[in-house]
């Protein structure tokens, strides 16, 4: 595993980065969470020629009293991962804790399944309700209010999940595209609040071993 590097680029061993929009330059990176996220996404695509590639954010309730740790989404993710296990769609996520000027943290979910089994993710993102409002302790309603379904824009649709198909002339495209939406979770920012001994990022224990170089 690399070092945990902070580092401003465009682009990480080949692939491209989120870049400022407004600004020229460069997001600063955790060289070590790109890493990371780069072998999660091959350990996927070797195991599956289809993978289902989607985002969505997780919040508190405005008035909710929010621990400090990561507890809550730790507890939603398990059970939620072990639904999806049991429709046979082989999760797997990588998670980045995220707080600037807001009161309570939230988080941005990337998930991958098997995309021979599920093509469309809406559905997918439904049935993390329940398990967001059984951590919380809340009711379905409110829990489906304070999920991000990542399918809008400044209020336009926009659409969430990515397609790859190992053996697709689209291939390459489809890696980039989904590498790019990742390196957001690996972005570093001065202001971000994160309590000591708590990760800003995590992982589920996908086979590291099984992955396949794509440079």
């Amino acid at each position: 595993m690399p070092k945990n590097k902070v580092i401003s680029t465009n682009t990480f061993n080949g692939h491209p980065v989120v870049s400022p929009q407004k600004y020229p330059g460069a997001y600063k990176y955790s060289n070590r969470h790109l890493q990371n996220n780069q072998d999660l996404l091959n350990s996927v695509i070797a195991r599956h020629n289809k993978v289902l590639s989607f985002r969505m954010d997780l919040k508190f309730p405005a008035d909710y009293s929010v621990p400090a740790d990561n507890e809550i989404i730790k507890k939603a993710m398990s059970t939620y991962t072990k639904e999806l296990s049991r429709e046979g769609l082989d999760p797997q996520y990588a998670v980045k804790r995220e707080q600037k000027t807001s009161e309570h943290q939230h988080y941005h979910v990337h998930m991958f399944v098997d995309g021979n089994k599920k093509v469309d993710c809406m559905d997918l993102i439904d049935m993390a309700v329940p398990h967001w409002s059984r951590a919380l302790k809340v009711d379905d309603k409110t829990a489906d209010d304070i999920i991000n379904r990542c399918n809008k824009s400044n209020g336009k649709p926009q659409k969430n999940g990515i397609m790859i198909r190992r053996n697709s002339p689209e291939y390459k495209n489809q890696y980039d595209q989904t590498f790019r939406q990742m390196s957001y979770l690996a972005k570093k920012d001065d202001d971000d609040i994160t309590p000591q001994g708590e990760k800003a990022v995590f992982y589920s224990q996908f086979r590291r071993g099984k992955s396949r170089s794509k440079k």
